[in-house]
Formats: structure tokens, C-alpha cells, sequence
């Protein structure tokens, strides 16, 4: 039994010499860089939804300002809103409409330049055509004329020699034939001549009418350039009542946003430290309401003695322990040391102590398991030193 006391007693003190020659121990505390949350807008605090020592989430809603105000300037804003959106509305329905009956005369036009020439150069055509005509049938109604007066003759002077008893009936009823031929003729003719003058003086209206409709696309062009100014000014009244929409909008939104932030949500997960703010209170803007640290991003921070500092350097590992959870080691990373030295804080006690050079050194912890560390918690911490 005293050997097996004295092998534990030897153990203990080998294990002891073996910490001391491989860590560089550390005596600081958990520290967190506090988050001020504050109002970005004045205001009375009516509701508040946390309180110190609450675990809170990114996002989390911790107090609410009276927003009873912002709540009648958003109801103003979307009822300008929504009389901008409709007036630009109707101004854009109004450019549709004048914008297809310019697309109607621009078609039209088109057409018309196309059609005109080709209609009065077949009108002309046709009139010369039936000119030509006209004048051949001239020509033989001039001859069935003297054709016709010579039958007429002979058949009066027939007639007369007839009814004297000079010739005989056959030969009279020959000049009278002949005579009624020539006659029958003429009339035909003459039938188609007045024919072909109507339809001569139907085609020269054809081409009077397809030379006027040059004014025509002239009248068209004028009112199309009309149509063109009034659509530019439309345009430009559009393009004014959509700037006025999008400032209406903007207006909506800025209220919005301004109503969002009446409400405070927390910008990290972490814990609730401090409560700066009763309900009831007026709140002017920028002023802090509460301190929250985020118990995910805690670091050690200690001091090392001047003599010591060449034992340590960023991204050296270790771990820190706490009295209120004995036996469990908590890891740590190396993430600032102080470029230059200063006395040893005032927290030690004795000014013999305090008179000391020292560097201030932070390690990261690389975990907090269910947030078990807290900012202000003393702590021992144990510096992983490299061997040589």
C-alpha cells in the first residue's frame, strides 16, 4: 500500500513538471465584444419583448416603438401612390391608342403612295385607249354618214320616179333597202360612240379622281405629323406621371422601412447583458436600448508577463477552464498580441504586481457548447508551447 502511495505521488509530480514544461499558463477572463443595439428613429417605447440575461436570435424582436404616426403618413403615401400609378395608367393607355392610329396612317399612306401612281397610269391608259377608239369610230360614222346621205338621195329620187311610174317597184324597194341599211348603220354607230364617250368621260374621271388623291396622301401626312406632336407631348406627360408613381412608391417604401425599424430585432445571436430601456420611455435616435454579446464569437483575454512573451504567437492552440465546469477543457486559438507592453492592470492587488510590464494577449474560443461561457467569467488558460 505505500509503495502504490508513493508510484501516485510520483506520477502526480512528473504530470505536474510535464504541464508546466509544455503549456504557458494564463490567468484572464471570458470577454465578447458587446453589440449596442440603438434606435435609428425616435420614438416611445411601448412594448418590450426581452430582458437581461435573455438568449436571443439574429432577428428577434426585442422592444417596439409607437408607430401610430408612421401608420397614417403609410396610408397617405399609397393613397398618392395609387392615384400616380393610375394616372400613369391611363396617360400609358392614352399613348397605346394614339400610337395605333399613327401605325393606321402610316399604313394608309404607304398604301396609298403605292396605289395612286399605279391606278393613274392605268386610268391614263384606258383613256387613251378609248380615245383611239373613239376617234376610228369618228372616222367611220363620217363615212356611213355620206354613205347614209347618198342612200337617202337615191331612195327620194327614186321614190319620186316610183310613184311616176318611171322605174319599176323592185328598183325602188332596192334604193329603199339600201337606204334603211345605211340609215340602221349610222344609228349604230352613233349608238357607240355615245357608248364609248360615257366610258371616256368615266375614265377621265378615274384619272382626275386618282390624281386627287395626292391631296389625299398629302392631307394624310399633315394630320399624321399632328398625330406625332400630340403622341410626343402624351409621351412626355407619361414619362412625368411614371416618375411620380416611382416617387410615390419610393415614399411607401421609405415609410415602410421606417415602421420596420420602429420595431428593435436583435443583430446577432447571443445574450441580453444589459437593459437600458423601461417601457414608457421616449428614445432619441442613435440611443443605445440594450447590450447583447454573441456567445458564439467570446474570446479569452490575459496578460503575459515580459519575460514570457517569446513562448507565444498568433495561432498557437490551448484551452481555457472554469471553476464552474471542473474537468472540461474548452479550446482556444491565439489571435492578438500586443505590439507593446504595459504595466499590469489595476485589478491585482498589490502594487508590487501592478508595476510589472505585461502584453495583452486574446485567444478565440473555437466553441461554446450550449453557450456554457459567459462574458465576464474567470479563467484559467493553458498555452500549447512548441517543443524544440
Amino acid at each position: 500500500m505505500r509503495l502504490f502511495f508513493l508510484f501516485s505521488a510520483l506520477l502526480f509530480f512528473f504530470s505536474c513538471g510535464s504541464e508546466q514544461k509544455t503549456t504557458l499558463y494564463l490567468n484572464g477572463r471570458i470577454e465578447g465584444d458587446p453589440y449596442l443595439v440603438e434606435s435609428k428613429y425616435p420614438g416611445k417605447v411601448v412594448k418590450l419583448m426581452c430582458d437581461e440575461g435573455d438568449s436571443v436570435e439574429k432577428g428577434q424582436p426585442l422592444a417596439e416603438l409607437d408607430s401610430k404616426e408612421l401608420n397614417a403618413r403609410l396610408k397617405e403615401a399609397e393613397a398618392a401612390y395609387k392615384a400616380a400609378l393610375s394616372a400613369w395608367r391611363a396617360k400609358e393607355q392614352e399613348v397605346a391608342a394614339l400610337e395605333r392610329q399613327a401605325d393606321s396612317l402610316r399604313e394608309r399612306i404607304s398604301e396609298l403612295t403605292s396605289a395612286v401612281p399605279l391606278q393613274t397610269s392605268s386610268a391614263e391608259k384606258e383613256v387613251e385607249a378609248l380615245e383611239g377608239e373613239l376617234h376610228a369610230l369618228e372616222a367611220q360614222k363620217s363615212s356611213l354618214a355620206a354613205t347614209f346621205w347618198k342612200a337617202e338621195r337615191d331612195y327620194k329620187r327614186f321614190e319620186a320616179l316610183y310613184r311616176r311610174r318611171v322605174i319599176s317597184q323592185s328598183r325602188y324597194e332596192q334604193a329603199k333597202v339600201a337606204y334603211e341599211n345605211a340609215k340602221a348603220s349610222l344609228r349604230a354607230v352613233e349608238g357607240k360612240i355615245e357608248a364609248l364617250k360615257s366610258q371616256l368621260a368615266a375614265a377621265r374621271e378615274k384619272v382626275k379622281l386618282s390624281r386627287t388623291r395626292w391631296k389625299e396622301v398629302a392631307s394624310l401626312k399633315k394630320e399624321l405629323a399632328s398625330l406625332l406632336e400630340r403622341l410626343k407631348a402624351a409621351l412626355a406627360e407619361a414619362k412625368g406621371y411614371r416618375h411620380k408613381a416611382a416617387s410615390a412608391k419610393a415614399v411607401v417604401e421609405r415609410v415602410k422601412a421606417m415602421l420596420s425599424d420602429m420595431v428593435i430585432r436583435s443583430p446577432v445571436n447571443g445574450v441580453v447583458a444589459e437593459k437600458l430601456v423601461e417601457p414608457g420611455e421616449v428614445v432619441a435616435p442613435g440611443r443605445p436600448l440594450f447590450v447583447i454579446y454573441n456567445l458564439n464569437r467570446l474570446y479569452f483575454e490575459g496578460f503575459v508577463p515580459e519575460k514570457e512573451i517569446g513562448l507565444i504567437h498568433l495561432g498557437q492552440r490551448g484551452y481555457v477552464v472554469v471553476d464552474s465546469y471542473p474537468g472540461k477543457k474548452f479550446p482556444v486559438v491565439v489571435t492578438y498580441v500586443a505590439t507593446k507592453a504595459e504595466f499590469t492592470p489595476k485589478e491585482v492587488q498589490t502594487k508590487e504586481e501592478r508595476v510589472k510590464e505585461v502584453f495583452r494577449v486574446k485567444l478565440r474560443l473555437l466553441e461554446n457548447p450550449r453557450h456554457l461561457l459567459k462574458p465576464g467569467m474567470p479563467t484559467d488558460c493553458y498555452v500549447y508551447l512548441e517543443r524544440k
